[in-house]
């Protein structure tokens, strides 16, 4: 199995970090490779950063999904997960999709703990959906 995983911030970083996590996590034998956003903010905090971000996680998707059994954003919010889902013939995820699922498995209500007031807007919108 080989993994894309695409940070849409421009953090290196934040894309070492996921990629330390995400091959702790994988079963033996995947195989993860993650890209960072070549352009953007290294913190996205509204929704317009959040389109800026699906538009560069969208382009690395294109020139690198080939390679790979799936791709996964990575990235609070999912940015262009649902249009990456019409584009790519691969099956595709997104962290907070899946934090948000085993959520509501394990129950009723869950938190969100954010560090920016201006993105509470977003991350509701995000839940809900």
């Amino acid at each position: 199995m080989r993994l894309l995983l695409i940070n849409p911030n421009i953090s290196e970083s934040v894309s070492s970090l996921i990629l330390a996590e995400a091959q702790r996590s994988a079963s033996r034998g995947t195989e993860v490779e993650v890209l960072t956003a070549p352009f953007g903010v290294a913190y996205i905090e509204t929704r317009f950063e959040a389109m800026i971000g699906a538009y560069a996680t969208a382009q690395l998707a294109a020139e690198h999904h080939e390679r790979f059994d799936a791709v996964v954003v990575a990235a609070f919010g999912d940015p262009g997960l649902a249009g990456l889902r019409e584009a790519l013939p691969c099956p595709v995820t997104g962290l907070t999709e899946a934090a948000l699922a085993s959520a509501c498995l394990l129950g009723r209500r869950f938190s969100i703990v954010a560090i920016s007031q201006r993105i509470r807007a977003w991350y509701r919108e995000t839940a809900q959906a």
